[in-house]
């Protein structure tokens, strides 16, 4: 899944240091989650989480 991918990704980037990058692609699937699958939906709730652990910003 795209969503996926860009997870793992954003969780590299942030690894090398690189959080302004991980944190654009972390936005970006948090944001695609919300359109598509709902607020309401855990894979919403998972984005948003991952978001906030790697970069410590939720959105």
């Amino acid at each position: 899944m795209l969503l996926s991918a860009l997870a793992r990704r954003a969780r590299l980037l942030t690894a090398v240091g690189t959080r302004d990058e991980a944190r654009a692609l972390l936005a970006e699937m948090v944001a695609t989650r919300w359109r598509v699958p709902g607020a309401g939906h855990p894979d919403t709730a998972q984005a948003r989480t991952v978001l906030t652990t790697l970069t410590g910003d939720g959105c």
